[in-house]
């Protein structure tokens, strides 16, 4: 990967340079992850040929693939900080943060669909700020209901935006200059993380800071009653995660959803965020080698994509959505993908379909365990079977013998018989 300043098209950064003094950086590191802006960190040394050329807030920074015909991440450099050998930490943020230099002023949309105002946030922004801070508007994928919101506070464009995915669902995706408020976080990936292959570090931990297992979502208030989800759910105000509360046990909150006004959509977004809550309880890191690096036809593992783990000392053989990874520009062998434990089978590729995915991929576990008894069930007949047939084998090996034994003795008689007649004959 390479770094260009985005304007003049100079070379910050490129593995290919890295022996000459004009183009060195330490420990290029580049963060992203699902829904946030990311980052890049870097250390310029003095002797680099844009030490002393960027300029804070305004330099734009582009992360290209090697051949640099593909930009993967947009930022701009915020900060830094010169040490006493006046080495340079640099910091960037990513282009997501530019919708931090925008406002939203007070509004009230009455039964509009939520791609009109995400549409209008973009135009919003876009009117605000310098071109190259713009973004194009790639549509709303996530919901075809209508909604009825307002405010009268004066926020900034990014905090509003991911008020309301966090509220709604979804992900806010970039691609170069295009934003998108999708269903999908990414694409299933053709790379299968092995232990005994790619897999070179493993943790698994649970944060049960903020867990819950049984949601009470509550949708618009009208005359001071809020809408539940009664009409939809047999008569039950709430909703359940099973495997939640055979982990965690049963921890009831409630969920207010104000711009919801029917009790369907109600009960989908409640599913949606109870299932992803669990999800996100459980999270695993691993430091794995890409297999791009070594073969072409494999697609390098982006942020948010699902992608397999088998690791049997782990007993872990699932699809996992990966939420962040830390590319390390310089030892890509160290890059460190951190994965939320899925609750799907394979993606999350419409939140209409969560809780049908959940219970397929509860059947599908339930099933490959009950599978695994069979087998070894199967293993253990197989080995009584074997065993009978071995003695079988020995029985019949005697009896054949006997047999042998038998028709010698009979032929033996039928030689004295005859000599006995042959004789009486004479």
């Amino acid at each position: 990967m390479n770094i260009i300043v985005e304007d003049t098209k100079e070379i910050l950064y490129s593995p290919y340079l890295q022996n000459h003094e004009a183009y060195q950086i330490i420990d290029p590191t580049w963060t992203e992850e699902v829904n946030k802006a990311g980052s890049l960190e870097f250390t310029i040394l003095p002797g680099h040929c844009l030490y002393s050329s960027y300029k804070k807030l305004s330099t734009i920074l582009d992360i290209t693939d090697d051949s640099g015909n593909d930009i993967l991440w947009r930022g701009r450099i915020l900060n830094d900080q010169k040490d006493f050998y006046l080495k340079k930490q640099v910091y960037c943020e990513g282009s997501l943060a530019f919708l931090l230099d925008s406002v939203v002023r007070p509004y009230d949309y009455k039964s509009t669909t939520i791609d009109a105002w995400f549409s209008d946030m973009i135009k919003n922004h876009n009117a605000q700020v310098n071109a190259e801070k713009q973004f194009i508007n790639g549509g709303c994928d996530t919901f075809s209901y209508k909604v009825s919101t307002s405010t009268n506070d004066y926020s900034q464009t990014l905090d509003a935006l991911q008020d309301k995915v966090n509220a709604l669902g979804g992900y806010l995706k970039l691609d170069n200059k295009i934003l998108s408020w999708t269903s999908a976080s990414g694409q299933i990936s053709d790379q299968v993380i092995r232990f005994g292959e790619n897999l070179l570090d493993f943790t698994d931990y649970i944060d049960g800071t903020n867990v819950y297992t049984v949601l009470i979502p509550l949708g618009k208030t009208t005359d001071d009653v809020a809408l539940t989800i009664k009409t939809a759910n047999k008569g039950k105000d709430y909703l359940e995660s099973d495997t939640g509360i055979a982990l965690f046990g049963r921890i009831v909150k409630t969920a207010t959803y104000s711009e919801i006004e029917d009790a369907e959509e109600l009960k989908k977004q409640g599913m949606s965020d109870l299932l992803d809550n669990i999800k996100l309880a459980v999270i695993i890191t691993v430091t794995a080698a890409d297999l791009s690096y070594l073969n072409a036809d494999v697609k390098t593992i982006r942020c948010g994509d699902y992608v397999r783990i088998i690791s049997p000392p782990h007993e872990i053989d699932s699809y996992f959505q990966c939420t962040k990874i830390v590319h390390y520009l310089d030892a890509p062998e160290k890059n460190e993908y951190t994965f939320g434990r899925s609750m799907y089978s394979l993606s999350d590729a419409s939140t209409e379909h969560t809780a049908n995915n959940y219970a397929s991929f509860v059947k599908i576990k339930d099933t490959t365990s009950a599978i695994k008894e069979t087998t070894k069930a199967l293993e253990q007949d197989v080995e009584v079977i074997s065993a009978t047939a071995d003695e079988a084998k020995a029985a019949a090996d005697a009896a054949k013998a006997q047999a042998e034994a038998a028709e010698d003795v009979s032929n033996a008689a039928k030689d004295t018989a005859d000599r006995a007649k042959s004789t009486a004959d004479s």
